[in-house]
């Protein structure tokens, strides 16, 4: 059980100091609006780039800025990217509203990642109450379960989204109402569940199953993540040793289920029959011990 026990916050703890990292990325990520009042598209290529994302932060499909677009000036920003070179480049919202959010910038920006160019993330429900509580308290927060626009039709992953707010420069921020006034953008992070998951504890998904839900509660529609791909394993199967933790994660609760695989089990079981014979060879030895002491006194 101990050796269980160490999994589970071994476990929990990689992925605090990998999302501790990531949030890391993000502050870095601002920084550089912070310096300049006009990021280009290369510059932020060429920042991103010295990260060496895939190599130092596996599971993360990216960095991305999501630029606050007024509703009049719509037609305008529209204009401007395709000057850039994107003449197909069209803002896609899912709403009407006063004023929309954009991605126009996103390394690596290649294969999957070229879906979200130009998406309004501010217009789907889950996003944007993170997008909103990353501005009002000038945090980063993370979304709940979302369908990433870097989803084919092949492999679907749960995902969820990290952002931080970008106020503009030399504003105040210090109130509500200054946040809400000022922000600009938001930088942002995508992440698929199971890539995510699997560069974090690969070593150890031989050793536990581990079963993620969105929120506190562990349902089918809130699983984001299953080590096993089996469903509700750890309900099914009834293993030696099973434990649920809660973990929070910039204000955003996450539901986990740990549970003992046949081989950490079978480890546990060996070390039982192991201190049942050492524990037992020690009695026996006691107990000859004092049958020689009795002996001994009685012939004196």
């Amino acid at each position: 059980e101990n050796t269980f026990n160490f999994y589970v916050y071994e476990t929990i703890g990689r992925i605090k100091y990998r999302m501790d990292a990531y949030e890391q990325v993000l502050r870095g990520t601002r920084g550089l609006f912070a310096a300049s009042d006009n990021v280009t598209r290369h510059e932020f290529k060429a920042y991103i780039d010295t990260l060496k994302l895939q190599e130092k932060y596996p599971g993360i499909q990216g960095v991305g800025f999501s630029l606050i677009v007024p509703k009049h000036q719509k037609q305008q920003h529209i204009a401007e990217i395709r000057r850039q070179g994107f003449s197909a480049y069209t803002l896609r919202s899912e709403t009407e509203q006063e004023f929309y959010s954009s991605i126009i910038y996103l390394e690596p920006f290649k294969d999957r990642n070229l879906r979200a160019f130009g998406y309004d993330m501010y217009s789907e429900t889950v996003r944007r109450t993170s997008m909103q509580r990353a501005r009002d308290l000038n945090q980063a927060a993370i979304t709940g379960k979302v369908k990433l626009l870097q989803e084919t039709d092949k492999n679907i992953q749960a995902g969820f989204l990290m952002y931080l707010p970008v106020y503009e420069n030399n504003l105040p921020t210090d109130t509500l109402a200054e946040r809400r006034s000022n922000i600009i953008a938001w930088v942002y992070e995508p992440f698929r569940m199971d890539d995510f998951m699997k560069g974090l504890i690969v070593s150890l998904l031989s050793e536990i199953n581990v079963e993620i839900y969105d929120d506190k509660i562990p349902l089918d529609q809130t699983r984001m993540f299953d080590s096993d791909q089996v469903a509700n394993s750890c309900s099914i199967f009834k293993p030696q040793m099973q434990r649920t933790e809660r973990l929070e994660i910039n204000g955003h609760v996450w539901t986990m289920v740990f549970c003992s695989t046949p081989k950490l089990e079978a480890i546990a079981d060996n070390h039982k029959a192991q201190i049942i014979a050492i524990t037992g060879g020690f009695l026996s030895l006691l107990l000859t011990l004092i049958t020689w002491q009795l002996l001994t006194s009685r012939r004196r």
